[in-house]
């Protein structure tokens, strides 16, 4: 039974890694431009660091959370095998990690404590949980009140409509101060053989969780919230089995709490091509506007072999009154192109530039079925989601990618998977990447 567990994880690991990646068609085995990417990375000169980890299975950091005064991550993501939630040092060294009995899919931190969520596999339960810096988890509960149940993204709540800067300054003060603080979660559920969006809400007090209640949205059948900030929600409208879902949109979405109940604002649906699949990843905001990132199905001059579309990452804005600005294709090669995570600079509450990650160039060669890609951050201005710079990190003769990064004063680092030739073998590492901002 351990061994088909263990089989299934890494199943669902490569799905994730391979989601979406198609081949090239190549007809000349021998030629040696099928072993490695014509096209060279451009910017490993600012690597300062570059760590690879994992021992034996497949590994994989989905997210990292910077801890507050101390050179510290809090990490989720995939360790050998195992989904873990940990902690790393800025110099990319593990302090701690534990095995989770489920796949976690957000993670933050506050008041020396980490908070993560996620749901099993199977999609039948839904968990938090709480751990302290040193490892030791505080507190943890489990949701299974409907046939199936995803949780996808959470955030502090605090009068949902504030100015996201002085919403996100009470927060943390009322943290500190307060012994009960209000944690929402977004992500969807199945309810009568119908798959709707939730928002779920809970509390920490003295360290505790405690369930407070769980609103499902079923005016919104097939859409999925994806990740909260203060008062709105990005996420996607989809099609197909709650397990395997084909995502179609992008999803906005105003949300509000009163005394008794979570309700919807307004909320709408769009996307880069009306006719190709589109699907959020994440999302910021300043004060007037929310910038989201995510893929888009793309008309490039090739197409895959195995037909369909190649992809290519997605910048968007829409004002939070509910007004789309714009959707930009970022487009930065001929084959697979995606965006997963956002990250914001600001200057006196102004939003100047967004660095946004992912991958860049990946396709799996016809023939030799080799799997190549780089690992891609882009620098955007705000105002109209042109592209400042496209960097590539990597190597042409194996594939690598950016799930999550953190954005500091003079640097940035990029975290995610890679087939790096350091690792001796031919099994998904994981990638920490430290380099110089741009």
């Amino acid at each position: 039974m351990r061994k088909l567990v263990d089989l299934m994880l890494v199943l669902s690991l490569m799905a994730i890694l391979f989601a979406c990646e198609k081949v090239e068609d190549k007809p000349n085995e021998d030629n040696p431009s099928n072993q490695v990417n014509y096209l060279k990375p451009n910017a490993n000169n600012l690597i300062s660091n570059d760590v690879v980890l994992g021992d034996n299975g497949e590994t994989s950091f989905h997210k990292i959370e910077k801890i507050k005064d101390e050179p510290y991550f809090a990490f989720i993501g995939y360790y050998n095998d195992n989904y873990v939630v940990g902690k790393i040092s800025e110099a990319g060294n593990i302090v701690w990690k534990i095995n989770l009995s489920y796949r976690p899919n957000d993670i933050t931190t506050k008041n020396n404590q980490i908070i993560l969520i996620g749901n099993n596999t199977s999609y039948n339960v839904g968990n938090i949980s709480i751990y302290d810096y040193d490892g030791t988890i505080l507190s943890e509960l489990t949701y299974n009140e409907y046939s199936k149940i995803e949780f996808r993204g959470l955030d502090f709540g605090l009068d949902p409509g504030t100015n996201s800067q002085q919403n996100q300054q009470k927060r943390i003060k009322s943290f500190i101060k307060n012994s009960s603080i209000p944690i929402y979660i977004v992500g969807r559920v199945q309810k009568n053989g119908n798959n709707y969006p939730c928002i779920v809400s809970v509390s920490i007090k003295d360290g505790v969780l405690q369930k407070k209640g769980i609103k499902v949205f079923e005016s919104m059948p097939n859409q999925v919230f994806r990740r909260i900030r203060d008062s709105h929600i990005v996420g996607n409208k989809y099609v197909g089995d709650f397990s395997k879902p084909n995502y179609t949109q992008i999803l906005v979405a105003e949300w509000k709490q009163n005394s008794t109940n979570l309700d919807i604002v307004w909320s709408n649906t769009f996307s880069y091509n009306s006719r190709l699949k589109c699907r959020a990843k994440d999302f910021i905001e300043d004060d007037d506007n929310l910038y989201i990132v995510g893929e888009t199905q793309y008309e490039k001059s090739t197409s895959p072999s195995n037909g369909g579309y190649w992809y290519a990452g997605f910048i968007a804005s829409y004002s939070k009154t509910g007004h789309f600005n714009y959707i930009k294709a970022i487009n930065a090669s001929e084959y697979d192109d995606k965006l997963s995570c956002i990250k914001g600079e600001y200057s006196s509450g102004k939003l100047l530039s967004i660095y946004a990650s992912g991958v860049c160039f990946g396709h799996i060669k016809t023939n030799t079925k080799k799997s190549l890609g780089y690992g891609l951050i882009s620098k955007i201005n705000p105002v109209n989601g042109s592209v400042i710079e496209n960097k590539i990190f990597g190597d042409e003769t194996y594939n690598s990618g950016f799930r999550n990064l953190f954005l500091s004063n003079t640097n940035i680092i990029g975290v995610g998977w890679t087939k790096h030739l350091k690792s001796g073998d031919n099994e998904y590492k994981g990638w920490f990447c430290k380099m110089l901002k741009f």
